[in-house]
């Protein structure tokens, strides 16, 4: 279903569209609108729109080249983001230097593709929140893993959604305690049971950062809901 939205103004703070399949002229108006800006909304929200490759592409160099963005949201573009998209995204995160928040839940992010974008990841200085909601982070989850180990910059991490299991808490539980930086981390809606609990405890008991953990519709027993229970006892931070 598309939504009528109204005609785009250069002084607004927040560029937002949702619904929309985006056609040659439909996308060419886009186009046009953000080249001739000086300066882009401070927030880029498409929300279940419908892209190309090349479309994605070349929304990522105007995104690349133009001041402005704080945040930038793309979530169900119907597209499977590989190494040309990725690559840049990355140029994107490594340019932008205000950029602090990049969601791109709903997209399937190919294992070549997320190599690229993990690299923008470390490359930032600015990004501070990160939403890989329903991204196929299964397979990349090891690499975004290794990427937080040494980032001190993101503070905030959602990966709700993602069938993480037991070996994806594995990974997770390194990376917590290696990582002094994240505050928040969403890990609803992954089918994690009593093993990952007592995983994800074990890393979590002396962490002095985290304090906000999303643990909802994942299938917690009492034996799991006991090891996060001890776990908050002893820790400080987390609420």
């Amino acid at each position: 279903m598309k939504t009528k939205s109204r005609a785009l103004d250069s002084r607004d703070e927040t560029l937002e569209i949702r619904n929309r399949e985006f056609s040659y002229k439909h996308f060419g108006s886009l186009m046009s609108f953000f080249t001739k800006v000086k300066t882009l909304p401070r927030d880029i929200i498409f929300i279940s729109c419908s892209f190309t490759g090349a479309q994605l592409t070349e929304l990522f160099d105007i995104l690349s080249s133009k001041k402005g963005v704080r945040v930038v949201c793309l979530t169900s573009t119907s597209q499977k983001w590989d190494r040309k998209i990725c690559k840049k995204v990355k140029k994107m995160l490594k340019t932008r230097r205000n950029l602090r928040t990049l969601d791109l839940s709903d997209n399937f992010l190919a294992a070549e593709g997320f190599a690229l974008l993990a690299e923008g990841i470390e490359l930032s200085d600015s990004l501070r929140k990160l939403v890989l909601r329903n991204c196929n982070m299964v397979k990349n989850l090891p690499l975004l893993c290794e990427v937080l180990s040494h980032n001190q910059r993101v503070t905030n991490l959602n990966l709700g959604k993602n069938f993480l299991d037991c070996k994806g808490i594995l990974y997770l539980s390194k990376m917590l305690i290696l990582n002094n930086s994240l505050k928040r981390l969403n890990l609803e809606r992954n089918y994690l049971d009593n093993n990952s609990m007592k995983l994800l405890a074990e890393s979590l008991r002396d962490n002095q950062t985290l304090v906000s953990l999303n643990l909802n519709a994942n299938l917690i027993g009492n034996e799991g809901g006991m090891s996060i229970g001890y776990m908050l006892a002893e820790n400080r931070s987390l609420q």
